[in-house]
C-alpha cells in the first residue's frame, strides 16, 4: 500500500513487477517512451512520484515486462528468425509472451529478487542489469524451461503443421516461404471432397468444427500470385470481394465471419470455396 498525497491508502497494483523491470538491461528500457525510461531506480523515490507510480500501475507498463521478456526469450528459442514474422496465434509466440513463466525461472535461479526487498532496501539505487549478464542468464534457463514445459515437443508440431494465422500480417521471406512450400506440397497430394472429410472429422471429434482448407482455396495463393487479380475480383459481388481481401491480410475464419456479418466461420469457408470454383472457371475461360 502507497499514501498519496491526499492522505488515502491505495494498492500498489503493479509493484510485483518492478524488480523485473529493473532486471531488464538499458538497451532495451532505452527504446521506449521517456515516461517509462524514467522510473526512479530508487524505491523512496519512486513511492514519492505520483508520475512515476502512474506509470508502473499502467499497461503500458505491462506491455514493456512482457515484450522485454520475450525479446530477450526469442534468441534461444529461434535463433536469426524475426519475432515480428509471426501472430499471436503461433503458439511459440505465445509462449515466449507469457512473462510470469520467465520470472518465475528467473527467481528460482536466484536471479530476480522479491519485491520485498525493494521496501527493505528502499534507499539503494539500483544499477542496469548488463545485456550480456541477461543472456548469460538465459542461456541457461531459457533451455531447462523449454524441456520441463515439452515445448521441443511442441516445436516439432508446430512446424510440421503450419497454418496461415501462425503469421503476421505483414510480408515477410518466412511467410512467402510457407505460402509457397505449402501449395506446392498439396499439389502433390490425391483430391478429396472436403465435405466427405468434415463429415467424417465431425463424426471422430464430437461435431466440431475443423477449420480446413480445400482445394478450392487455391484461391488464396493463386489470386495473390496471378495477374488476373483485378479481373477476377472485378467478377465477384462487393461482399466476395471483401471476403478475398481479409483473408489476403491474413484474418482467420471467424474473424472475417465477425467482419461480413456471418454467424459461423463455417459459412466463410462455404463462401470461399465457392468463391475458389469461381476462380477456376474464370482462369479456364481467360
Amino acid at each position: 500500500m502507497l499514501k498519496r498525497k491526499n492522505g488515502e491508502l491505495r494498492e500498489f497494483i503493479n509493484a510485483e513487477y518492478l524488480p523485473a523491470y529493473y532486471l531488464i538491461p538499458k538497451e532495451i528500457i532505452d527504446r521506449n517512451p521517456k515516461k517509462l525510461r524514467e522510473i526512479p531506480r530508487m524505491f523512496a523515490m519512486l513511492a514519492l512520484d505520483e508520475e512515476a507510480i502512474a506509470t508502473v500501475e499502467s499497461d503500458l507498463f505491462i506491455l514493456l515486462i512482457i515484450d522485454a521478456y520475450a525479446y530477450m526469450v526469442w534468441q534461444f528459442i529461434k535463433p536469426g528468425e524475426y519475432m515480428e514474422v509471426y501472430s499471436g496465434f503461433d503458439p511459440l509466440w505465445r509462449f515466449v509472451h507469457n512473462v510470469d513463466v520467465w520470472l518465475m525461472a528467473l527467481k528460482e535461479a536466484h536471479y530476480l529478487f522479491d519485491v520485498k526487498r525493494l521496501t527493505e532496501r528502499p534507499y539503494v539505487v539500483l544499477d542496469y542489469v548488463s545485456l550480456e549478464q541477461m543472456t548469460s542468464a538465459l542461456m541457461h534457463i531459457v533451455p531447462k524451461v523449454m524441456y520441463e514445459n515439452k515445448i521441443y515437443d511442441v516445436m516439432e508440431i508446430v512446424e510440421n503443421h503450419r497454418c496461415f494465422e501462425d503469421f503476421d500480417y505483414r510480408s515477410s521471406n518466412r511467410k512467402t516461404d510457407f505460402y509457397r512450400q505449402w501449395y506446392h506440397t498439396r499439389t502433390k497430394h490425391p483430391q478429396i471432397s472436403l465435405d466427405a472429410f468434415m463429415e467424417e472429422y465431425e463424426q471422430t471429434h464430437g461435431g466440431r468444427q475443423w477449420e480446413i482448407v480445400d482445394e478450392s482455396m487455391d484461391v488464396e495463393y493463386s489470386v495473390v500470385s496471378s495477374g488476373y487479380v483485378q479481373g477476377f475480383l472485378n467478377t465477384l459481388s462487393p461482399e466476395d470481394r471483401r471476403i478475398v481481401e481479409l483473408r489476403m491480410n491474413a484474418l482467420t475464419l471467424e474473424q472475417i465471419a465477425k467482419e461480413v456479418g456471418f454467424k459461423t466461420h463455417s459459412a466463410v469457408l462455404k463462401r470461399l470455396k465457392r468463391i475458389g470454383e469461381k476462380y477456376r472457371k474464370y482462369e479456364n475461360e481467360s
